[in-house]
């Protein structure tokens, strides 16, 4: 007779009920990212640019830890190159054709800095709602 021990995605390997630190990662930045949302239409124009970069950033945190934790680590290698990369692409297109979204441009020294003239933050924002869509289409495919 064998024993095997489950130590899958649902497993109780810290020993209690209690998650450890690195399992409240993406719980913690989706909770920074809904604080720096409720104080953003409070600032001044000159402080919501930062509170900007700083939303993007936390919600693509939270999307980045929460895959690693329930996907792994390829698996969120993955979504993050091509999720990354196809934000990147259709700003780029978008900003020298005018296609998808017609004419429009981005401010670099307002945004930060640029990868191929598109601020860095811009794909990270497609990625940090990249995830959650996916998340949201799973489960209602289910429905």
């Amino acid at each position: 007779m064998s024993i095997r021990i489950y130590n899958g995605p649902h497993s109780d390997r810290g020993g209690g009920g209690r998650p450890s630190w690195g399992a409240r990662l993406p719980l913690m930045f989706a909770l920074i990212t809904v604080g720096l949302q409720i104080v953003w239409p409070l600032a001044d124009s000159g402080g919501r640019a930062t509170l900007t970069l700083l939303i993007v950033t936390a919600f693509f945190l939270a999307s980045l830890t929460h895959a690693w934790q329930t996907r792994g680590r390829w698996w969120t290698v993955a979504w993050a190159l091509i999720s990354l990369g196809f934000g990147l692409g259709v700003e780029v297109l978008g900003t020298r054709t005018g296609v998808p979204f017609g004419d429009y441009s981005y401010a670099p020294e307002v945004l930060g800095p640029t990868v191929a003239g598109i601020p860095a933050i811009i794909p990270m924002a497609w990625a940090m709602m990249s995830y959650p869509a996916l998340l949201v289409g799973r489960r209602l495919g289910r429905s």
